[in-house]
């Protein structure tokens, strides 16, 4: 069963940053496309050192299985 998307978030990279700003909570569908916009964006950086920026806003809650897709 598919459900709606519940969350939002803006993925980008500045010079070695990559950015997130995330409003929550989330669910695994959400999860799935911001892991396709993260390796866009991961790609686009260097390979030596770069950090990684994320902000929370609302309820950075998941469920789960959300939980164990986002650490993979």
């Amino acid at each position: 069963m598919n459900f709606v998307e519940h969350g939002s978030y803006h993925v980008y990279t500045t010079e070695k940053v990559f950015h997130v700003d995330a409003t929550g909570p989330f669910n695994d569908e959400l999860i799935k496309r911001y892991r396709e916009d993260l390796e866009l964006c991961v790609g686009k950086l260097e390979r030596d050192c770069w950090g990684h920026m994320v902000t929370f806003r609302d309820l950075s809650l998941f469920v789960p299985d959300t939980e164990s897709s986002l650490i993979k």
